[in-house]
């Protein structure tokens, strides 16, 4: 992908990507988490505290690493980007564990919920602002440290090839990857996303992502005016060299966003960036 580097680390090893971020693969490979969820330790090295964005899958040993990666720091603050299991279900052990808030923007018992350009504190000095950024899922946000020039991305705006979108939110995703890239707009913003590695250049990376998007429903839109109209017939035209069943499920998705962003009349009016901020 358009502006990603980086080697995959090795789950439950903590690397530090910026002065103040480290990475921790978790234990998950599949084809729907690539090779495994990135959870996020936010906070120097010689810190009293530290966040930790996305704890990942409810899996035991990875909770262990990420204790074990926080060391002398007192967790204080979790913040998922969305939902999903394989982010947000270690949360609730983590939590327990170290009596850390639990941050989301969707409001579930035990969570604190947080809001679209909310400003918060994390680990007693970070300035992180929210983003919501509707579009792989309603609640799915990203996290900006103005202060780090990094944007944490989620699954919004993946390292490596492109996240399933909820059917009825295409419109929002390609707003949202819109602000993304100008959040990154000159190119020093990195982005550190749910999966794949470190995004050098956050602006490039969201408008690559943008252009893909635009083909790909460029290409259900001729093919349905030739005809070929339901999804299935869609999908096998589209992605002939794919047999895993799992992927295929994904394409489905993608493909289903796509009719419906057509057939709302959007267009390429919901392109458009700045409407949100």
């Amino acid at each position: 992908m358009s502006g990603s580097s980086g080697a995959i680390p090795v789950p439950g090893v903590a690397v530090r990507v910026a002065p103040r971020v480290e990475r921790l693969l978790a234990p998950n490979a599949g084809a729907w988490t690539f090779e495994g969820t990135n959870t996020w330790l936010i906070g120097a090295p010689d810190a009293m505290q530290c966040a930790v964005i996305d704890p990942g899958p409810a899996d035991a040993g990875h909770l262990d690493s990420i204790v074990a990666a926080a060391g002398h720091r007192t967790v204080t603050e979790i913040v998922l980007t969305h939902g999903h299991n394989d982010h947000a279900d270690g949360a609730h052990a983590l939590a327990e564990r170290t009596k850390a808030t639990v941050l989301a923007q969707r409001e579930v018992l035990g969570r604190t919920p947080i809001e679209h350009l909310q400003r918060i504190v994390l680990a007693g000095n970070v300035t992180a602002r929210v983003l919501g950024t509707p579009g792989h899922t309603r609640d799915s946000v990203c996290l900006s440290l103005p202060d780090d020039d990094v944007v944490l991305t989620g699954d919004t705006l993946l390292g490596a090839g492109s996240p399933v979108v909820h059917p009825a939110l295409l419109a929002d995703m390609l707003e949202s990857l819109c602000m993304l890239a100008e959040i990154g707009h000159g190119g020093s913003v990195i982005g550190l996303p749910g999966h794949g590695p470190v995004i050098t250049d956050l602006e490039a990376a969201a408008l690559h992502r943008v252009a893909a998007r635009r083909r790909r429903i460029e290409q259900v839109a001729a093919l349905r005016d030739s005809g070929t109209t339901e999804i299935e017939d869609l999908v096998a035209a589209m992605y002939r060299h794919i047999e895993d069943p799992d992927v295929l499920k994904a394409a489905h998705s993608s493909v289903e966003s796509m009719v419906v962003f057509l057939d709302s009349g959007l267009g390429s009016a919901a392109t458009d960036s700045g409407r949100r901020r």
